[in-house]
């Protein structure tokens, strides 16, 4: 029942994201070859912009699935939750940054991934999104 109910409204989240993430990438790209003062200026922003925007994206569809909101107001919430809980949004941060790091340099750990997919590192990430939606839950 509740994938039915939240399958379009995710469908949407991930295109908007997917969109949002490829203009932050290209954008990245081409301010990062820019080299004025303008240039850096803009990229500066644009780093800062493309951060709360990872981190959002952290949140954004365990929000999805807990909670019923509108995709506005869902996203809304994803950057003001990331940004009021600082503590756990870093401890999801350093999981992802542990994955990747170990990914990169384990061709073993790339296996585990590969046969359990990305379900443990979205287990490990289960408790401090937990841990933060508790306060919010009525």
């Amino acid at each position: 029942k509740a994938f039915k109910e939240n399958l379009i409204s995710g469908i949407c989240l991930t295109v908007l994201y997917i969109g949002i993430g490829a203009v932050f990438a290209f954008n990245l790209v081409f301010w990062m070859q820019s080299g004025t003062l303008f240039g850096n200026i803009s990229l500066a922003i644009l780093v800062l912009c493309t951060i709360l925007y990872l981190i959002s994206s952290f949140y954004v569809f365990a929000l999805n699935a807990r909670f019923e909101n509108t995709l506005r107001q869902t996203i809304k919430n994803s950057v003001l939750i990331a940004l009021t809980n600082p503590a756990q949004t870093a401890i999801i941060v350093l999981i992802f940054i542990a994955a990747c790091t170990i990914m990169y340099v384990s061709p073993s750990f790339r296996a585990f991934l590969l046969i359990f997919g990305f379900a443990f590192l979205a287990y490990c990430i289960s408790f401090p999104l937990v841990r933060v939606f508790k306060k919010y839950e009525a």
